[in-house]
């Protein structure tokens, strides 16, 4: 709707609805008043009819009431008059049908005379006149009113058009040319109006705008000048990077001559160390395997047995060197794998619970565990969480010199097939440095003393985190400077069937150590189970001669002798499995402890 049309249609209701109230109003005020003075008369009437009719119908004489009967009828509202005797009925009656224009009112009165009642009146009295009065009055109120309304509505256009919509269309006009950007002639605005305000805001913007685009034509001059030098260079840039390709085409291709250069000399390292590894191995096995046979003989003094305590300790400890850079060797080639086996969980803790006890008796510490409430049998890689476990356990005796030394392993959660254990490791040793918690587990780090440091590489903790983080875990370090260390970690392993046959989780050796002595699960863990508990008994030549090797601790004879008793007899093959499965995992003290265990035939439990 436009805006007159909006106007005049506000001004019309504006006008009609106070018009019409007052109307209301006044039309029912003046109807009420109408229709009183109607009743008025029409009680008037009757109470004359009444008294003037005492006489007449008293004597009942018809001539004497006909004056007064014909002067009430001669009312153009009464429409019928009846005077009725009491004793005779009907004494005069009268009836003028065409008088009925409107409604119909009756009145009855009683004739009284000397106190008795002799008759009766009923005038009837028609509502036409009042009804005729009343549309006249609405007639002349709604011509008024329309002609009232017509000369508002005159006055309220031409106001409009003169003051509203003039200036409106206007300041239509001089916004499209704003639009069109016609800017060079300016408005001209007079009065002190709103509209005339709202005009001169329009010359203001305008001038703004003006300026705005003269800017704005200058800036893309400006603009165009400089797309043209960035083309001009992006040109020069495109010739350059052309050449640019072609220099990083040929950069490429002697990085990739150098990168396999270095993949090629990486695996040969590798190589060179994984065999170096079990070169040095094999003839320390065999020192080992001798000091251990030397140690038997009772006729050694105190100093020999001193001095071969000091080459075994040696040889163990070199051996924990070198299985340490060859663990190191595997993770860094992605060859490292772990072997889940079932086994029974409270004996494993316990040979790890034996020897830190020793070691940490022999420095003087008090040892804690709390190992309750655990499952009996669980599958995980028992090697390598042993091997974890003995080294946190190891630096943590290492590092502390008085005090406590703690092992907690709590089940943290469990269901039908799975179980999460927390193993803890607490000291109060002499602690560490928040800056030095991060380099602790990087390859050949050390923190802590230099005299500490002698005798180590520095590979535990990074070997142990690697190998918890291929368990599917985090190792977490707790400590502060003299207030000790806590290294933590949560595994989720396996719940065994405690109704399955059994396995040994570990083979003891010398010295009750695991590590190098213990079984490695593997993908044929069963018949190697079968093989301990079944094993047919070898000739005794056979078995001496395995001693022997075993004791030299030459690896890769017994892995041929492995490969010759299983020719001798199908029947040797799961123990022959077992020795070569051994030997390829360079466990001489295992080797030696299943020999012995065999050296005598046994049958079948």
């Amino acid at each position: 709707m436009k805006l007159r049309a909006s106007i005049v249609l506000a001004v019309i209701i504006g006008l009609l609805i106070p018009l019409f109230v007052a109307s209301l109003v006044t039309f029912r005020e003046r109807h009420h008043a109408l229709d009183q003075r109607r009743a008025a008369d029409h009680r008037r009437i009757a109470e004359i009819i009444s008294l003037g009719m005492q006489e007449p119908l008293w004597n009942l004489s018809r001539d004497a009431a006909y004056p007064l009967f014909e002067s009430v009828l001669s009312d153009e509202r009464i429409t019928a008059l009846t005077v009725r005797d009491k004793q005779f009925g009907v004494f005069l009656r009268a009836e003028h049908p065409e008088r009925r224009l409107g409604r119909q009112t009756s009145i009855d009165r009683d004739v009284v005379y000397n106190d008795r009642v002799i008759g009766f009146v009923t005038v009837e009295m028609d509502s036409g006149q009042l009804d005729k009065e009343i549309a006249h009055m609405r007639t002349v109120f709604v011509v008024t009113a329309l002609g009232q309304l017509l000369l508002s509505l005159i006055l309220i256009v031409a106001l409009l058009q003169q003051r509203l919509l003039a200036p409106v269309h206007r300041l239509m006009d001089e916004s499209q040319r704003l639009a069109r950007r016609q800017l060079a002639e300016p408005f001209h605005w007079q009065g002190d109006d709103e509209l005339s305000m709202l005009g001169n805001r329009l010359e203001s913007t305008r001038q703004a705008l003006q300026s705005l685009f003269s800017e704005i034509e200058a800036k893309n001059l400006a603009l165009e000048r400089d797309i043209e030098r960035r083309m001009q260079v992006e040109r020069e840039l495109q010739q350059h990077r052309l050449h640019l390709e072609e220099l990083v085409r040929e950069r490429t291709t002697q990085l990739s001559v150098a990168k396999e250069r270095a993949e090629v000399a990486n695996q040969t390292k590798t190589a060179f160390l994984a065999s170096m590894s079990h070169e040095l191995r094999t003839p320390l096995n065999a020192v080992l395997g001798y000091a251990q046979v030397l140690r038997r003989d009772s006729n050694l003094t105190a100093r020999q047995q001193k001095n071969l305590e000091t080459i075994q300790q040696s040889g163990e400890h070199l051996l924990a060197l070198i299985t340490d850079l060859l663990d190191l060797t595997k993770i860094e080639a992605g060859k490292l794998e772990l072997y889940s086996g079932e086994f029974a969980l409270q004996p494993f803790l316990q040979t790890i619970i034996d020897i830190i006890r020793v070691r940490a008796e022999q420095k003087g510490l008090r040892f804690n565990y709390d190992t309750k409430g655990l499952p009996r049998l669980v599958v995980a890689d028992e090697q390598r969480l042993r091997q974890v476990l003995l080294n946190l356990l190891g630096n943590a005796v290492k590092f502390t010199d008085n005090g406590t030394i703690t092992l907690n392993v709590e089940q943290v959660s469990v269901n039908e097939t799975r179980a999460q254990l927390r193993f803890e490791v607490r000291d109060t040793g002499i602690g560490m440095e928040p800056r030095q918690l991060d380099r602790i587990f990087q390859p050949f780090e050390q923190v802590g003393d230099p005299q500490r440091r002698f005798g180590g590489t520095g590979l535990g903790l990074s070997i142990s985190r690697q190998l918890v983080h291929m368990m599917g875990s985090e190792i977490f370090v707790d400590s502060h400077p003299g207030s000790g260390s806590v290294f933590s970690f949560v595994l989720d392993v396996g719940i065994g069937d405690d109704h399955a046959v059994g396995t040994e989780s570990a083979v003891p050796g010398a010295g009750g150590e695991p590590g190098p002595q213990s079984m490695t699960p593997g993908p044929d863990s069963e018949s190697v189970d079968m093989a301990e508990l079944f094993i047919v008994s070898l000739p005794s030549e056979e078995m001496k001669e395995l001693h022997q090797l075993a004791m030299a601790g030459n690896m890769r004879a017994i892995r041929e002798y492995a490969v010759h008793i299983a020719s001798l007899d199908p029947h040797y093959k799961p123990f022959a499995d077992r020795l070569h499965e051994l030997a390829q995992g360079y466990q001489s003290k295992a080797i030696v402890s299943l020999v012995e265990q065999h050296m005598q035939p046994r049958t079948p439990s």
